[in-house]
């Protein structure tokens, strides 16, 4: 017995077929705002991966929703955070359609040899909002450790955020997002490093 298909069930299956596999499922984000909370995620895990011996930088690489961007060390956003950062590895986010939004992390050790991650979005306004939440949120292990600041010239609010990461040391971050007009590329960036936990 032959199993008739209907038409419009057999067009959308020749569609389908004819579309590249990335236009079929695309592995990246929505908006710009769930990258850059994807991104801090990702900082804070490697850090805690120090803790198992994890090769610093390998979360980078295993990263649902990224793909490597060394080509992109010198586009705006990106290339005033590279100098210094050696061991460097550099992933940009997917997002559903091409245009001046991006958002990239970067790890590696600054002087020291200290990991350092960082997530930076760029011609992305509204980027911090679901990090802000993130950090906020009392399950997260996050606890402010400074009051916010603003640059009323750059219109940037400053915020730092601390957690235990091992003995007297912990895991410090800083927040930065635009709030009003956006006066240069980068519209936030969130820095992870080691600190005394104070």
């Amino acid at each position: 017995m032959t199993m008739r298909l209907p038409v419009a069930l057999l067009g959308a299956l020749s569609l389908a077929a004819a579309l590249p596999a990335a236009a079929q499922a695309s592995p990246g984000f929505a908006t710009p705002a769930g990258a850059f909370k994807a991104g801090e995620e990702i900082c804070a895990r490697s850090f805690e991966g120090l803790k198992a011996s994890k090769p610093f930088g390998s979360e980078l690489k295993a990263a649902t929703g990224f793909e490597s961007a060394t080509a992109d060390m010198a586009a705006p956003g990106v290339a005033s955070l590279t100098p210094g950062l050696e061991h460097l590895e550099i992933v940009k986010a997917q997002l559903p359609e091409p245009g001046p939004a991006a958002v990239y992390v970067l790890s590696g050790a600054r002087a020291g040899g200290l990991p350092s991650c960082q997530v930076v979005a760029v011609r992305a306004l509204g980027a911090a909002a679901e990090a802000k939440t993130w950090f906020e949120d009392p399950a997260s292990g996050w606890t402010d450790k400074v009051p916010a600041t603003r640059d009323a010239a750059l219109n940037l609010v400053e915020r730092t955020f601390g957690r235990p990461f091992q003995g007297q040391i912990g895991v410090g971050a800083t927040l930065n997002y635009v709030d009003g007009e956006p006066k240069g590329a980068i519209t936030a960036l969130s820095s992870f490093s080691l600190a005394r936990d104070r």
